[in-house]
């Protein structure tokens, strides 16, 4: 026959069958007959055909045909199936198209699977012999043909070794069938050994069937694991430089299943720990993916690369080395590249993500979680607000469409750190002159709302309560206009407002003392207003903040009261002699620093909020004695203030000599009283006695300990500015023919306001080891602690304030440089004398 004649009589019979087919009344038996002689009808033309015309055979016609006869017969039909085993060896032309069908024809009775699978095999493997170009169909169609376990391992060995000679073209048949085939973790973990070598020059070809193959129900859990497993051992034994894309794109839609998301996060954590994380593999398949407008892989890829920005920001927190800077900027810059890549619905997912993860590592901060240390959650938060305020100042379009979220969070209740990165995005989304930010007029409302939602100043307990939202909102005002007071974007017209409106919250008309949150962030801004060319009236701007405390009195107005006791009131002989006895002679006891009298109108209670308080106090005093020094310059004398008395509570007036740590404030130099370990043991067993006798309460324990950090900040502040005074003589030679003399002496009473500070630094050591101590007693009461009764509620009050207190005088005062810097302890720790407190520290 011809082929027209063929052609002519495969579609005489196609329209005969197709028109019986459509009637209802034929039985199922009659139209089992009429497929069949379709499919007959079809296999008749294909062997007609002739071999060179192999490209005009009417593919379409054909493949509308066999659905016909899938459709009728349904599909794993044994009839059918032995039509075509008998068919494919002797049909050449179209094969290819019989292929397509063979995995719907295989039966699938799990009774008949070996005598299935084998019969399948040994027709496919005499075609093969008949033709080796048949290789790839026949691969292709085993990909999802169902066959025994022994003739899986068998189509899986011949889709292995026809990797090593194929077409790129070729691929995707050949990887299908081969994964789909996996049978055990060998056959897997070699399947990836050589997937990972191929270089197919497209990766978009194999990637999804890869990718795919982690779903199937049969085998995926095995194909996974081994891949897991293989890049653990990959970052175990170090081997970096062997990370391929692929392996990227493997981890992100890994990440996606919880079965592997833990061993995944550990992976990437302990790579970026080590410093060798893939960036460049990462920032490269990014890339790829969206050098197309829209494609199913970057769809597929799109959610979990949104997700591994927000845990690789997140890595300060989980590492406990902290995440190395060379790292973190390449998070960022990761973050940054996707976010310009990422379509608009997803960049809009990612800032309202990243807003949303600042505010909750701010709260995470302000609960003091102890499963995270302060410093990471810091680099977290510091990490979270470099890439907002990045896409804020290259696309302010971009976050300017969250202005509302960012208004609401400033006037909200709420309580979090993370207000600081909100107004630095807010003041950086101002618009200056281009007409695409925010209204500067509206950024000062918001100012004015919440300056003056309350005056943000010191009152009585009951009131301090019940305005602490108020409180809140004030310190932030604040704290935004120290960003709007640098901000171009505001006029100086705008600026000298601001400037009035701080005045008022700082220095109230009543003449009381501000809330030291509200005191700390109006320094800041009065910082920041001098540098801006507004120095005018500065100085004395805080003269009257330190003069509303109260803190500071001259001993002349100083009127005495009861139940407070005066530290330090003799300077030891030794730090005057060596100086000039002109100076050493004379007494200069001009001021006392009054802590007792300014903790009248304090809640001591709240331990929380001691390190705001004694910050406030420290940052005050130091502003005013800095500002003060420039003021007057050569004129300013620190011997008054280096010799100043402190003003204390009183809290147990009987017998001073016996109770060390509540009276008898001095220096000591002997090596006899409180830096004696036998002597100190005696004061806090004697001081547990007087508790739990009812002599002390535990608010004026409590009273005494801020009292004494208090007077420890009051102090530093002191030294620092004392030091640079000192430093300022050598540097102008002033005083000429008594500078010599003057430093002699000063370095002598720097030396002794040190000491001083060391004493008080060992008595809240003291005084924090007691609480401690009556907590642990409370916790676990004994016939001798008889008074323990109606104390049990104050034990985690006590050991708050015992943690607290010896963290802001260890690592928040005397030991953090920006406080008392390392020339200052050089400068008073330079005899023998000093070697017990470097010994002790």
């Amino acid at each position: 026959m011809k082929a027209d004649e063929a052609l002519g009589a495969l579609n005489e019979t196609l329209n005969d069958q197709e028109k019986n087919l459509k009637l209802t009344s034929i039985s199922h038996v009659v139209r089992r007959d009429c497929a069949l002689l379709i499919f007959q009808a079809i296999i008749d033309f294909l062997k007609c055909w002739p071999k060179q015309r192999q490209q005009d055979i009417p593919r379409t016609t054909i493949r509308q045909g066999l659905e016909t006869v899938l459709s009728e017969l349904g599909p794993h039909d044994d009839q059918l199936y032995t039509i075509l085993l008998d068919c494919l060896p002797i049909t050449p032309n179209g094969r290819d198209l019989l292929f397509d069908i063979l995995p719907y024809c295989v039966p699938i009775e799990d009774s008949k699977r070996n005598e299935t699978t084998n019969k399948l095999l040994g027709v496919l493997r005499e075609v093969l012999l008949q033709d080796a170009s048949s290789l790839v169909p026949i691969i292709g169609a085993l990909s999802s043909t169902i066959l025994s376990q022994d003739g899986r391992q068998e189509v899986w060995k011949l889709a292995f070794l026809s990797l090593e000679a194929l077409e790129d073209s070729d691929y995707p048949p050949v990887i299908q069938t081969l994964l789909r085939n996996v049978t055990n973790n060998t056959e897997a973990v070699q399947a990836w050994d050589v997937l990972r070598q191929l270089n197919t020059g497209d990766e978009n070809l194999i990637v999804p069937l890869i990718l795919n193959s982690f779903q199937s129900r049969d085998n995926g859990r095995i194909l996974a694991e081994t891949y897991v497993k293989l890049l653990l051992n990959m970052v175990k034994s170090g081997e970096r430089e062997k990370f391929l894309g692929l392996d990227v794109l493997v981890v992100l839609e890994l990440l996606e299943q919880e079965n592997f998301k833990s061993k995944l996060e550990s992976l990437i954590d302990t790579l970026v720990k080590q410093k060798r994380f893939p960036f460049d593999k990462l920032l490269e398949q990014v890339e790829i993916l969206y050098a197309r407008e829209r494609s199913v892989l970057q769809e597929r890829l799109q959610s979990s690369l949104l997700k591994l920005s927000l845990f690789l920001l997140l890595s300060p927190i989980r590492i406990n080395s902290g995440t190395p800077s060379i790292m973190m900027s390449q998070i960022h810059e990761f973050i940054l590249i996707l976010y310009y890549r990422i379509d608009r619905i997803r960049q809009e997912e990612l800032i309202r993500s990243l807003l949303h993860l600042g505010d909750e590592v701010s709260m995470v901060k302000l609960c003091h979680k102890q499963k995270y240390r302060t410093h990471h959650l810091d680099a977290t938060f510091q990490s979270v607000h470099t890439v907002i305020t990045s896409l804020a100042a290259n696309n302010p379009a971009s976050v300017l469409r969250f202005k509302s979220m960012l208004l609401q969070r400033l006037t909200s209740n709420n309580k979090s750190s993370g207000y600081e990165q909100i107004i630095s995005i807010l003041v950086n989304l101002v618009d200056r002159g281009t007409g695409d930010g925010i209204d500067s007029t509206e950024v000062m409302v918001l100012l004015q709302k919440l300056l003056f939602c309350s005056s943000g100043q010191q009152r009585d307990r009951l009131s301090q309560q019940k305005s602490q939202d108020d409180v809140e909102k004030v310190a932030r005002g604040l704290l935004l206009a120290t960003y709007m007071v640098q901000a171009p974007a505001f006029s100086n017209q705008d600026k000298e407002c601001m400037h009035q409106w701080v005045k008022n919250i700082l220095l109230p008309t009543n003449r009381r003392t501000v809330i030291a949150r509200v005191g700390s962030n109006g320094l800041d801004f009065l910082s920041k207003w001098s540098k801006q060319g507004g120095q005018t009236g500065v100085f004395q701007h805080i003269k009257m903040m330190l003069a509303n405390t109260g803190l500071i009195q001259s001993k002349e107005s100083y009127q005495y009261k009861n139940k407070v006791v005066f530290g330090y009131e003799e300077t030891p002989f030794c730090f005057l002699r060596k100086g000039d006895s002109e100076f050493a002679m004379k007494k200069k006891r001009l001021f006392l620093f009054c802590v007792d009298s300014y903790l009248q109108y304090k809640i001591v209670t709240n331990p929380s909020d001691w390190e705001d308080e004694v910050f406030w106090v420290f940052r005050l005093v130091d502003m005013y004695l800095e500002e003060g020094r420039l003021h007057r310059k050569s004129k300013w004398q620190p011997d008054g203030w280096l010799e100043a008395l402190l003003e204390l509570p009183l809290i147990l007036d009987e017998d001073s000599a016996k109770n060390k740590i509540f009276n008898n404030f001095n220096v000591d130099i002997s090596n006899n009283g409180l830096t004696n370990q036998s002597e100190i043991r005696s004061q806090i067993s004697l001081a547990k006695d007087n508790f739990f006798a009812r002599k002390l309460q535990v608010e004026d324990l409590l009273r005494l300990l801020l009292g004494l950090l208090l007077s420890s900040s009051l102090s530093a502040a002191v030294l620092r500015n004392g030091f640079s005074h000192l430093n300022s003589m050598i540097t102008m030679q002033s005083e000429p023919g008594m500078n010599n003399q003057r430093k002699i002496l000063i370095t002598n009473l720097l030396k002794y306001q040190f000491l001083k500070l060391y004493d008080l630094k060992r008595r809240i050591e003291i005084l924090s080891s007691l609480l401690k101590s009556i907590a642990n007693s409370l916790r676990r009461p004994s016939k001798s602690d008889a008074g323990s009764h109606g104390l049990i509620d104050h034990i985690d009050l006590l050991e708050e304030a015992s943690k607290r207190a010896k963290t802001i005088v260890d690592f928040k005062l005397l030991f953090n440089l920006r406080c008392l810097p390392f020339d200052v302890l050089k400068t008073c720790l330079i005899d023998e004398l000093d070697d017990q407190c470097l010994l002790e520290n």
